[in-house]
């Protein structure tokens, strides 16, 4: 077996690094009446990289909108991560675009949540595109 790398066996707090993907989709129902309507929705998938602690998070669609919402979910329940993982999907490389377009904005204004959140940028890694999970 190869060596693993650094963010993966280094002592940090939980959910610091992740890895992230998609699973579904599944059909959803709105409500418990009897004819609701059945709805199409995805489970975005949050494995920690130190502890392998499983976070879920439910999407609507697989777009770099709804993946945002999600993220801002997960950091206002997990924290602020450092590093995220996942596969070269159109959603994931929007979403690393948008982050690095607001805090590039940011960062040039020069106000003091600029520089903060400059400060803690997320660090996003690709996977190679022909990898096996």
């Amino acid at each position: 077996m190869g060596d693993l790398p650094p963010d993966r066996v280094r002592a940090i707090r939980p959910f610091a690094g992740v890895g992230t993907d998609f699973a579904g989709p599944f059909l959803v129902k709105s409500s418990n009446l009897r004819n609701a309507r059945s709805h199409k929705a995805y489970l975005c998938v949050f494995v920690c990289l130190a502890t392998k602690a499983v976070h879920l998070e439910l999407v609507s669609a697989l777009s770099t909108e709804a993946f945002l919402a999600t993220l801002g979910r997960f950091v206002s329940r997990r924290g602020l991560t450092d590093l995220i993982r996942s596969y070269c999907g159109t959603n994931y490389e929007g979403t690393d675009r948008y982050l690095k377009e607001v805090v590039e904005f940011l960062s040039s204004n020069s106000t003091y949540l600029g520089t903060a959140i400059s400060k803690k940028g997320i660090q996003w890694k690709f996977n190679p595109p022909a990898c096996p999970h």
